[in-house]
C-alpha cells in the first residue's frame, strides 16, 4: 500500500500497524467488518475520489461506534469530525488526478545540445519532493527539452509513474536508476506518446526499479542500451509501437551477458513477460534478436492501449514549465485557504464536542446521585452473590499402549474421573444451578423496581420528567449485574506415545455442563448399586477366572474333596465356595475347593 504523504491524519489512522493489525482487527472482529474497508491498491486511489475518503471516515466511525467506544452524540460529533479530516486530506492531494507534480525547477541543470536542452540534475536535491505521477515538461524557456540525464539523481521513492513527452529524444545511462534495492518500491509504469520523437535509452537506465510492471515506448524509437530493465523482476509488458525491431546490444535485462568469458546473467526475465508490436510486425520481431522474448500483437491489448492513449489526449502533459509554475502556485493558494479554513471548522468541532461531553456527563451524575431507582437497585446488588467458577476444566490420561487407547471409552474416563472426586464436580454442578436460580430471582426483583420521579422533582433539577427518565433507564441498564457463569465445559483427552517417541496419538471429547450432570446422576446411581447384596454376589462371581480355577484343581490333584471322586470317574469337576457368596464368602482361594457335580448339588448354599 501507498498513501500520499501529505494525508497525514488518513495515514497514521490507516496504515499504524498498532491500530490496522490489532485495534481495527478486534472492533471488526465485533462488528464483522471486513479488512477490505482499509485497503488501496495505490496513492491515486486515495484521493482519485474525494467520496471514498468520506466513505472510510464513516466506516472508522462505524468501527468505534460498534465497537463500543463511543455512543449517540459523541459518535456523531466523532463522524463529522472524520468526514472534515476525509475531505481536508483530499484537497490536499487533489492536484494528483491533473498528472502534474509541484518540482522546484530551480534545482535542473538545463545544458544546450543539438537540437535542444539537456534536463538532468547531478545532486538529487529535489528527488524527496517528487511525489506520484513525474511528467517531462515538453520546453523550458520554449527551447524543447530533448534530453534527459542524470546519474541515479532523478530517483525518488514516491514517484509512481513517469510520464515522457513527445520532444524527448534520448534517455542517457544510469538516468532513471536506483541506488540500492531500499530505495525501488513505488515506479510501476513508464508511458511515452505513441508518436514521441524518443529514439534512445542508453545502458542501465532503469537499473533496480523491482515495482515496475509496464514500459511504453514509441514508434521513433531506435535503440536500447544494455541492461536497461536489469533486476526489474516484475516487469510483464513491454509495449513498442515501432514496427522495426529497435537495436540491442546485448540483452535488456542484463549489463555484462558475458565475463571473463563465460555467461554471467544478473536478471532473468519474469515468467509473464511479453513484448505487444504492431500486428504486421509481430514476423519481423520474430525473425530478430528479439525472438527470445514472447512476442505478442497490440491487439490483444487494445484496452490497455486505449487508456494510455487517452492520458496525452487529455492535454495533462505541461507544454512549458512557466505555464507549470503558474498553475501550481494557483493550486498552492487555493489549498493554503481551505487548509486555514478546515482546521478553524476542526477545532470548533473539538470544542463542541468537549462541551456536550462535559454536559452529558454532569446530568448523568445530577440523575445518578438523585434517583430512588437507582439507589434501589445497587442496594438489591450489594445483596446478590454469585459462586465463581471456572468456565474450563482440562484432564488427560495417559495409556500404556496404543491398545489400551483404542479399548478407552471417553465416557467411562469421565465416570471414573466424578467416581474418584464426586465432591469436586458436585460442587460444580451446585454452583451452575445457584446462580440460575439467584440470577433469575434477581432479574425479577430488578424488573420491580420502577421509577418514583415526578415532574415537580424533576423541574428542581432542572429536568423535564421524560429527560430523566431516560437518564435513569440508560443508568439502570449499566448497573445492572452481569450475567453469572451458567455453562461449563469439561475437557478430557487420553494419549499414548510410542516408546522412542516417534508416533503420538490421543483421544478426546469436551463435556458441556448437561452432559456432565446426566454422567454425575449415573455414576451417583451406580455407588448405589454398589451397596447392593446382588451386586456383590456379581462383583464377587466375576472373580472367578479360567486360571484361579485351573489352579484350584491342581492344588486338590483333579478330585472332588467330599467323595474323592475324579473326571475319570464320569464325573464333572466344580470350583466351590466353602462360604456361600450368598452368606458374604468371597473368592480367594481359603474359601474355594473342588467339588464333583452331584455334592456342589447336594451342598448348594449350605456352610
Amino acid at each position: 500500500m501507498t498513501f500520499h504523504p501529505k494525508c497525514d491524519i488518513l495515514y497514521l489512522l490507516h496504515e499504524s500497524h498498532n491500530f490496522h493489525k490489532e485495534c481495527a482487527f478486534l472492533l471488526m472482529v465485533k462488528m464483522h467488518t471486513p479488512f477490505s474497508a482499509f485497503s488501496y491498491e495505490s496513492s491515486e486511489d486515495l484521493c482519485s475520489n474525494n467520496w471514498r475518503c468520506v466513505f472510510h471516515a464513516l466506516q472508522l466511525g462505524r468501527i468505534f461506534y460498534f465497537g463500543g467506544i463511543m455512543k449517540q452524540k459523541v459518535f456523531c460529533i466523532f463522524v463529522i469530525l472524520m468526514v472534515m479530516v476525509a475531505l481536508t486530506s483530499c484537497s490536499f492531494s487533489g492536484q494528483k488526478d491533473t498528472h502534474k507534480i509541484d518540482i522546484d525547477y530551480d534545482k535542473f541543470s538545463f545544458s544546450d545540445v543539438d537540437d535542444g536542452y539537456r534536463m538532468g540534475s547531478s545532486s538529487g536535491l529535489f528527488s524527496k519532493n517528487i511525489q506520484g505521477v513525474l511528467t517531462i515538461p515538453e520546453t523550458y524557456d520554449n527551447i524543447p527539452i530533448v534530453e534527459v540525464t542524470g546519474m541515479d539523481s532523478w530517483f525518488s521513492r514516491d514517484v509512481t509513474k513517469i510520464v515522457g513527452s513527445k520532444n524527448l529524444l534520448s534517455i542517457n545511462s544510469w538516468c532513471f536508476a536506483g541506488r540500492d534495492q531500499n530505495s525501488m518500491n513505488n515506479l510501476t509504469e513508464v508511458i511515452f506518446p505513441a508518436n514521441g520523437e524518443l529514439k534512445k535509452i542508453d545502458t542501465m537506465a532503469f537499473y533496480w526499479q523491482t515495482a515496475l510492471q509496464t514500459v511504453v515506448l514509441p514508434k521513433n524509437i531506435e535503440y536500447l542500451g544494455d541492461g536497461i530493465f536489469e533486476r526489474c523482476y516484475n516487469l510483464e509488458n513491454l509495449i513498442i509501437y515501432n514496427k522495426m525491431p529497435p537495436k540491442m546490444d546485448g540483452d535488456i535485462f542484463n549489463w555484462a551477458p558475458t565475463l571473463n568469458g563465460n555467461e554471467y546473467f544478473h536478471t532473468k526475465p519474469n515468467k509473464n513477460f511479453t513484448v505487444f508490436v504492431p500486428n504486421d510486425a509481430v514476423e519481423n520481431y520474430k525473425n530478430s534478436q528479439w525472438k527470445k522474448y514472447n512476442i505478442q500483437p497490440l491487439s490483444n491489448i487494445q484496452e490497455v492501449i486505449d487508456s494510455y492513449q487517452l492520458l496525452f489526449s487529455q492535454n495533462d502533459t505541461p507544454n512549458s514549465l512557466e505555464s507549470q509554475t503558474y498553475t501550481n502556485e494557483l493550486t498552492n493558494n487555493t489549498i493554503g485557504i481551505v487548509h486555514i479554513i478546515t482546521a478553524i471548522v476542526a477545532i470548533l468541532m473539538i470544542i463542541s464536542a468537549i462541551v456536550i461531553a462535559i454536559i452529558y456527563w454532569r446530568r448523568r451524575k445530577i440523575v445518578f446521585e438523585n434517583s430512588q431507582r437507582i439507589k434501589e437497585l445497587l442496594e438489591l446488588n450489594k445483596t446478590i452473590q454469585f459462586r465463581h467458577i471456572q468456565s474450563h476444566y482440562y484432564n488427560q490420561q495417559e495409556c500404556n499402549s496404543k491398545r489400551q487407547l483404542d479399548n478407552l471409552s471417553m465416557n467411562d474416563y469421565l465416570i471414573s474421573l466424578i467416581d474418584s472426586n464426586e465432591s469436586f464436580y458436585r460442587n460444580i454442578i451446585e454452583s451452575i444451578s445457584f446462580n440460575q436460580n439467584k440470577y433469575n430471582d434477581y432479574i425479577i426483583k430488578s424488573k420491580r423496581i420502577i421509577s418514583t420521579a415526578t415532574e415537580d422533582f424533576c423541574k428542581s433539577l432542572n429536568f423535564t420528567l421524560i429527560k430523566f427518565q431516560k437518564y435513569e433507564e440508560r443508568i439502570f441498564k449499566r448497573k445492572l449485574l452481569r450475567k453469572p457463569q451458567f455453562d461449563v465445559t469439561i475437557h478430557c483427552k487420553a494419549t499414548y506415545i510410542s516408546p522412542q517417541g516417534r508416533n503420538h496419538y490421543e483421544k478426546k471429547r469436551d463435556y458441556k455442563y448437561y452432559e456432565l450432570k446426566r454422567f454425575y446422576e449415573y455414576t451417583t446411581q451406580l455407588k448405589v448399586q454398589r451397596q447392593t447384596q446382588q451386586y456383590q454376589i456379581k462383583v464377587e462371581r466375576a472373580k472367578m477366572t479360567d486360571s484361579l480355577r485351573y489352579d484350584i484343581f491342581k492344588r486338590d490333584n483333579f478330585r472332588c474333596q467330599v467323595c474323592g471322586s475324579s473326571a475319570q470317574d464320569g464325573v464333572k469337576l466344580h470350583v466351590d465356595h466353602i462360604i456361600p457368596v450368598s452368606k458374604g464368602g468371597q473368592t480367594i482361594e481359603s474359601n474355594l475347593r473342588t467339588l464333583c457335580d452331584r455334592c456342589n448339588m447336594g451342598k448348594s448354599d449350605k456352610m
